[in-house]
């Protein structure tokens, strides 16, 4: 029946022919309406992409409220859930986890709706890819250029300091010295994220000293030598240092490989020698030297 229904005997006739139109009797059928799913919603992550968590929340209409669901993936046969939960969740999405999803519903009376179908689409991260930009100068003070790619916004960090958020993928930075990561997360045209990272090594300036190789050095005759030292030196061999004699002008004593170095001059009147500058063997200079 599609509605309530009575069913009565009309008349009976056996064998014999005998036949009987009085009997009263009759039997009711009660037809119960089919609960219904009102909405299925997707209150998913917005963008939905992989790793976000997937959320189906569904309402109903039925008789009672002790209402039990079902909820398909697909084969719309078989339930990946049935019990008392309105709503359907998947945390940490894949691509897998991409199709239609659907609900149906039982009532107190035991009658179950249609099932309400929605697809979802689970979309993949982009492929981050983090560089240096050409030959870089790992020095403190200098500037370290880096060049991402795979998305169409940038957000770098620098050691968990946000510094760039722009539609460039280039980034250029001074670090001091000491151990560095720069981390890169990409976004491609929905919101996608994806993020990578490079740790490095910025070197410290070298430093170094001048003096008087002994005490005697620090006043000759005219026509005489002295013997000078550059002691204390920093950073990685060979060094190149600048010195300035005053008056005189600057020298230059390439290709150091030890130090303390020394080095004779023989000045012609009372002359002051100060380091200029000092280059190391990674190429890092440092003109910013009082000795």
């Amino acid at each position: 029946p599609l509605a309530n229904t009575t069913y009565s005997i009309v008349s009976i006739t056996d064998g014999n022919g005998c036949a009987n139109s009085g009997i009263t009797s009759s039997v009711s059928v009660d037809v119960n309406p089919l609960p219904t799913i009102d909405n299925l919603v997707n209150n998913s992550a917005t963008p939905l992409c992989v790793g976000s968590t997937i959320r189906l929340d569904a309402t109903a209409t039925g008789f009672g409220s002790n209402y039990v669901y079902r909820w398909y993936f697909n084969n719309m046969v078989t339930p990946v859930y049935e019990g008392p939960n309105a709503f359907f969740e998947i945390a940490n999405a894949t691509l897998a986890n991409s199709g239609t999803y659907g609900v149906q519903v039982r009532d107190e009376k035991g009658c179950w709706s249609s099932i309400e179908t929605l697809p979802i689409t689970v979309n993949a991260n982009p492929v981050p890819t983090l560089a240096f930009d050409g030959t870089q100068l790992f020095c403190a003070g200098s500037s370290v250029s880096f060049v991402a790619g795979g998305g169409d916004r940038y957000v770098f960090y620098v050691d968990n300091a946000e510094l760039q958020d722009d539609s460039s993928p280039n980034f250029t930075h001074v670090f001091g010295a000491g151990s560095h990561t720069v981390r890169v997360v990409v976004y491609d045209g929905i919101g996608c994220p994806a993020e990578t990272s490079m740790t490095f090594t910025v070197n410290a300036l070298p430093l170094g000293t001048i003096h008087h190789a002994t005490a005697s050095d620090a006043e000759v005759c005219i026509g005489e030598s002295a013997t000078l030292e550059i002691r204390g030196l920093t950073g990685s061999a060979n060094w190149t240092v600048v010195y300035n004699a005053n008056p005189g002008g600057d020298v230059t004593l390439p290709s150091i490989s030890t130090s303390p170095y020394s080095f004779v001059v023989s000045p012609l009147a009372n002359t002051t020698y100060s380091i200029v500058s000092i280059t190391d063997g990674n190429g890092c200079a440092n003109s910013g030297i009082t000795s």
